[in-house]
């Protein structure tokens, strides 16, 4: 967004720029715009204006986008319980370990 006003600020008048608080149209709250004089803060809301439009053509172009492309995801059926996981066998006991020690009867 800031590059949408940076962009705007750079089209502005040098005396109406000049005017601009120290952070450009990407910086100047409502309360800096308003104190502003009349001509000045009219081109500058003009450029302001500008940018959010430009912000708002590209969010809705990727929002077109996205729903176009949503349209060509598969239709699946969701399940309506989920599965149980699937439990796997135990490993088979190995010779050379073991498992169940011995009582020697001495």
């Amino acid at each position: 967004m800031t590059s949408a006003l940076h962009l705007q600020q750079s089209k502005l008048p040098p005396e109406v720029a000049s005017k601009l608080p120290a952070g450009g149209l990407a910086g100047a709250s409502p309360h800096d715009l308003a104190s502003l004089p009349e001509a000045v803060r009219t081109v500058a809301l003009s450029g302001y204006n500008t940018g959010f439009l430009t912000l708002f053509l590209f969010v809705a172009g990727v929002f077109a986008l996205a729903t176009l492309l949503s349209l060509l995801l598969p239709d699946v059926q969701l399940p309506k319980q989920g599965k149980a996981p699937v439990a796997r066998p135990a490993p088979p006991p190995t010779d050379d370990i073991e498992l169940v020690p011995t009582v020697s009867a001495e």
